[in-house]
C-alpha cells in the first residue's frame, strides 16, 4: 500500500511539475505574441503616415504644375492681345503720316501700360499660387511631424503592457511552485 501511495504520489508531482511548464510555456508564447502584435501596430502606423505623406507631395507637385501652366497660359493671352491690340492700332495709323507719328507714341506708351498691368496681374496670381503651395507643404510637414511622436508614443505603452504581462506571467509561476 505504501509503494502505491509513493507512485501515486511521485505520478502527481510529475504532472504538476509538467502542468507548471505548460503554463510557462503558454505565457511566453502569449508574451511574444503582444510583442509581435505591438510592432505591427506601429510598423502600420509608420506606414500609413508614410504613404499619406507621400500622396500629399504628389498632389502638391501636381497641383503647382498646374498652377504654373495656367500661369503661363494666362501670361500667353495677354501678349497675344497686346499684340492684337498693336495691330489694331498699325491699321488705324493708315492716314496722315504726320497724324500717325502724333498718336503712335501715345498708343505705345498704352499698350506699354496694358501690358505691364497684366504682367503685373499674372504674376501677383502666380505668386499667390505659389504661396498657397508653400502653405500646402507646409501641412504636409505638420502632418508628418505629427505622426512620428504618435510612433514614439504608442512604442512605450507596448513596450510596458508586454512587461507588465511577463512580470504577471512570472508571478503566477513563482506563486504555483510555492504552493
Amino acid at each position: 500500500m505504501k509503494k502505491i501511495l509513493s507512485a501515486l504520489f511521485l505520478i502527481g508531482v510529475a504532472a504538476a511539475i509538467a502542468g507548471c511548464d505548460d503554463a510557462s510555456q503558454k505565457a511566453e508564447n502569449s508574451t511574444q505574441q503582444g510583442e509581435k502584435q505591438a510592432e505591427n501596430s506601429a510598423a502600420q502606423v509608420k506606414t500609413d503616415t508614410e504613404k499619406k505623406s507621400s500622396d500629399l507631395m504628389d498632389n502638391i507637385k501636381e497641383k503647382s504644375q498646374e498652377i504654373t501652366n495656367n500661369a503661363a497660359n494666362e501670361v500667353n493671352n495677354e501678349v497675344n492681345k497686346a499684340v492684337d491690340k498693336a495691330k489694331e492700332i498699325q491699321q488705324q495709323v493708315g492716314g496722315s503720316v504726320q497724324k500717325s507719328m502724333d498718336q503712335v507714341p501715345s498708343k505705345i506708351d498704352d499698350i506699354k501700360n496694358d501690358i505691364t498691368k497684366s504682367v503685373n496681374d499674372a504674376a501677383d496670381k502666380l505668386k499667390n499660387k505659389s504661396e498657397e503651395v508653400q502653405q500646402l507643404m507646409g501641412k504636409d510637414k505638420q502632418q508628418t511631424d505629427d505622426a512620428s511622436p504618435k510612433e514614439k508614443e504608442v512604442k512605450p505603452d507596448n513596450d510596458k503592457k508586454t512587461d507588465d504581462l511577463i512580470k504577471s506571467f512570472k508571478g503566477e509561476v513563482s506563486k504555483k511552485e510555492a504552493n
